[in-house]
């Protein structure tokens, strides 16, 4: 009776400390959670009906863009519809995400959607957007501070000059890129030239006059987007 009674406490035991071990044994191989889902978005870009818009960009000038994610690896991008403005394209930027960059050449507003795959073959996508503007009409600047000259009655008094002594006049204009500059009328002070091209800040009337009077000249601007612009210039010659 009593190894009754004994078997019977030992199995009760073994009972209790397999059960112990079930229960304990999940715990023990509980899995480590998994990376959080892979996201797209643009950096300074506006969310308007679903889509991501970005800051406008100006036909024939210099344009960025980013999209990031949030994994900091090296993914893949690609554009799986609509299309990028001409001219942009979108190339990856390291575990920094993808960059939109290039000049575009097509006014209008284009939607298109990227789509990325990250090395755990996670993927993402967004649909974003980027307005193409007419670039602002091509002005040859005339003021104090820009090239040391004064609009009288329509024409452009640039800084006097002295016969026999070295001058040099800036023709500028407000879009930053390099022109090209012709003389429609009139004529320089002898002594002086003007290059067709100089650099992307406009051109330079340069040299050493040798006579003097005064001297009215017209001059005519075109830009690398085929804008056109002309003003009428005079240089004082003492």
């Amino acid at each position: 009776m009593h190894v009754r009674k004994l078997i019977a406490v030992v199995a009760a035991a073994a009972g209790l400390l397999l059960a112990g071990l079930a229960v304990a044994a999940p715990a023990s191989a509980a899995s480590k959670p998994g990376p959080p889902p892979l996201s797209l978005s643009g950096s300074n870009c506006t969310v308007t009906s679903g889509v991501c818009v970005f800051p406008a960009a100006s036909r024939g000038e210099r344009y960025e863009a980013f999209i990031v994610t949030n994994d900091n690896t090296t993914n893949t991008f690609t554009v799986t519809a609509g299309s990028l403005p001409p001219g942009i394209s979108l190339l990856p930027n390291g575990t920094q995400g993808g960059i939109l960059i290039g000049t575009p050449t097509q006014d209008g507003t284009f939607t298109f959607t990227v789509r990325v795959v990250n090395p755990r073959r996670q993927t993402a996508q967004e649909t974003f957007a980027i307005t193409v503007n007419e670039p602002p009409a091509l002005v040859l600047l005339c003021s104090p501070g820009d090239n040391g000259a004064t609009l009288v009655n329509g024409v452009c008094v640039l800084p006097g000059a002295s016969a026999g002594q070295p001058y040099e006049a800036f023709i500028l204009t407000n879009d930053g890129s390099v022109d090209t500059f012709s003389i429609l009328a009139g004529s320089l002070p002898p002594g002086l030239q003007m290059p067709a091209q100089y650099g992307a800040a406009g051109t330079i009337v340069g040299g050493t006059p040798t006579h003097k009077g005064t001297f009215t000249f017209t001059v005519h601007v075109v830009n690398p987007e085929g804008q056109t612009a002309q003003q009428t210039y005079s240089i004082t010659v003492g």
